[in-house]
């Protein structure tokens, strides 16, 4: 289930001179020129998509980054880099040291954004785009929700506690039973030597995300169809029935609109599908082998 290697890649930084450390997390063999790259959400890390690599090795590489300030990437120097662009940058500087002309790309919220900037501004760079319930609208409720919790509550004094939060956050994650449960707990936070527990990602994440989507700056829905009707690609668009970031009627335009997505709706889930279960791992892994 652990990657078969990690390494550090040296991202350019945005301004200026100097380069940020990015983790990168890899499975299957290192010269298979077909290559998966497998990108997170906000607030979680590479790690999330052990399960799904450890299905797809066999057949392809799988890349899975630790985007900025998560995981086992350190904090940026300038929390306002934090943002979906400088992401971006960072997997296409990525893909060019590694000389990955295309990839498919699967991407978890977060993740699914910088997906279809690349897919939208490089369309030879995706082959393939699995959007993990994320798209061309983002509702301002639901940016509304995430900014009260992200990098407001992010350490906890012992295990108990910190098992209490991640029940209560993660619950789509936690569905598919103990082994996906306890992979959650293992990689979300990292313990402190005092017994404490810290979340596995900068907290000024959360200042940016909360100036960037306040109610006063955030009047409307964020609209991204620009972007999405720009893609060419075949994409596939996962979609948690009860998610708050991905509205039914979003996911429904999406297919009749820009590369036409083929929708999986996931009954009983919110935001989002953690990708760790076997009914949802098949699905990706059946779509990007078509």
């Amino acid at each position: 289930m652990n990657p078969d290697r990690l390494y550090t890649f040296p991202a350019p930084n945005p301004e200026g001179e100097g380069t940020h450390p990015l983790a990168i997390h890899e499975w299957g063999e290192p010269t298979n020129p077909d290559v998966v790259i497998c990108v997170h959400g906000l607030t979680r890390n590479a790690r999330d998509f052990d399960f799904l690599a450890a299905a797809l090795a066999p057949k392809y590489r799988v890349i899975a980054p630790d985007i900025a300030g998560r995981g086992d990437s350190p904090p940026l120097p300038n929390p306002a880099w934090y943002t979906n662009p400088v992401s971006a940058a960072d997997m296409l500087a990525l893909m060019k040291q590694l000389n990955i002309e295309s990839c498919r790309w699967v991407g978890t919220s977060m993740g699914g954004i910088i997906g279809m900037i690349l897919a939208a501004t490089h369309p030879k760079k995706i082959k393939k785009l699995v959007l993990n319930d994320i798209g061309a609208e983002l509702p301002k409720e639901g940016l509304h929700f995430i900014s009260q919790y992200v990098g407001r509550f992010m350490e906890f004094p012992d295990e108990a506690s910190y098992r209490a939060f991640v029940t209560a956050t993660y619950t789509d994650f936690l569905r598919g039973g103990l082994q996906i449960a306890e992979h959650v707990f293992q990689h979300s936070a990292s313990r402190q030597p005092d017994g404490s527990y810290r979340l596995r990602y900068d907290p000024k994440i959360g200042d940016v995300f909360r100036a960037a989507n306040s109610p006063e700056m955030l009047k409307q829905d964020i609209p991204l169809w620009e972007i999405w009707d720009k893609i060419a690609c075949p994409v596939l668009l996962l979609h948690g029935a009860n998610s708050n970031i991905l509205t039914a009627a979003t996911a429904q335009k999406m297919t009749q609109t820009g590369p036409r997505a083929t929708l999986v709706t996931y009954p009983g889930i919110g935001h989002c599908p953690s990708l760790m279960e076997a009914d949802q791992i098949q699905t990706v892994t059946e779509w990007l082998e078509k």
